[in-house]
């Protein structure tokens, strides 16, 4: 995993302070197993093997792998006033953008068992998850924070964020759905 961060503040006048903050993230994720073959794939007339006759593969070498990236900003500036004395006022006003992706791919490879109880795998490496997704929310933000005395505060803000999600399913050809009373694979 990488993570990348910046942050920068500033005051740009006695009564004015400006920061940011931008960072980049990355993470990669692969696994390997072997297991007694438990996939489900109609698409190629793949079994569970406790469903099967004995001439089907007895068991199945799994692998994953997940990738995630992300990056995002965000900056705002506070304002504070302290006329007349006793009393004081904050301001802070900003924005943002995040955005972020992912892709997770899985397949299985069939096989047997050795005499030590390992996976022999025998048959070609199938896709069984190929799926790509992403975010991307924008933001703008204001709070204003009211202290008329040391012992009384009122706060009002308010937020507006627009966000966009894309999945895409990769699959060719793609998994029917799954029989009714049937988990997921």
């Amino acid at each position: 995993m990488t993570l990348l961060t910046l942050n920068a503040t500033r005051w740009l006048t006695g009564d004015l302070l400006w920061s940011s903050t931008a960072y980049y993230r990355e993470s990669a994720k692969n696994t390997i197993n072997g297991d007694v073959n438990e996939v489900s794939d109609p698409r190629h007339g793949v079994a569970p093997y406790e469903d099967g006759g004995p001439a089907d593969p007895a068991s199945s070498v799994n692998r994953t792998r997940t990738s995630q990236r992300g990056y995002g900003f965000s900056t705002q500036a506070a304002i504070t006033s302290g006329d007349p004395p006793g009393r004081s006022n904050l301001v802070i006003v900003g924005g943002g953008y995040d955005h972020s992706a992912s892709d997770f791919r899985q397949s299985y490879q069939l096989g047997g068992f050795n005499a030590d109880r390992s996976t022999a795998p025998t048959g070609a490496e199938t896709e069984i998850v190929n799926l790509d997704g992403g975010t991307s929310t924008a933001s703008l933000f204001v709070t204003d924070t009211h202290s008329p005395g040391p012992h009384w505060h009122f706060t009002g803000s308010a937020r507006y964020n627009v966000t966009r999600v894309r999945t895409v399913d990769g699959l060719s050809p793609p998994l029917p759905p799954p029989a009714a009373g049937l988990g997921t694979i």
